[in-house]
């Protein structure tokens, strides 16, 4: 005989059970927010003022802008069709037609964007390598001098001898 089910105590919820496919939504969305950050954190860090050093979002900042407004719109139009208040008759055909209308976009102004001058950013090569300040090797303590009421020389006489003849 199996043992007898618990008896549920007053004023006790009972608790929830979670659906697989909700874990693995919760565990890719935050994963893709931590990644993202992470991204986001290694792209813009700051570079110095020599041309080509930081982030790839600080080298970079034209195709970094064409990404980010890509990736904007991309969202916008999913967000546009998979709204609950949304009236497309089919809404999967609807999200193809605009999702592939906006990569045309995207390829038409990265082409246009191409022909005007360049989405890269080219840096020049230095064609000698600058030396470095020289440093010192040892610090010097140059205490400042304050000027004296001594003569300049003062005579130096030996001490008297003390040995016996």
């Amino acid at each position: 005989m199996s043992a007898p089910r618990r008896r549920r105590v007053r004023n006790q919820e009972v608790a929830k059970t979670r659906n697989p496919a909700e874990t693995r939504i919760a565990v890719v969305g935050s994963s893709l927010i931590v990644f993202g950050t992470l991204f986001l954190i290694w792209g813009m860090r700051p570079g110095n003022y020599n041309p080509g050093t930081g982030g790839i979002l600080h080298r970079q900042p034209r195709v970094s802008w064409w990404i980010f407004l890509t990736v904007f719109f991309v969202g916008f139009v999913v967000w546009l069709v998979r709204r609950p208040d949304a009236n497309f008759a089919k809404p999967r055909r609807t999200l193809v037609v605009l999702l592939s209308a906006v990569m045309v976009l995207s390829l038409v102004v990265f082409g246009i964007w191409q022909a005007r001058g360049g989405i890269l950013r080219h840096y020049q090569v230095p064609t000698t390598i600058p030396t470095p300040p020289s440093v010192p090797t040892k610090p010097s303590l140059s205490l400042p001098t304050v000027p004296s009421t001594a003569p300049a020389s003062v005579p130096t006489t030996a001490p008297p001898s003390t040995a016996k003849p």
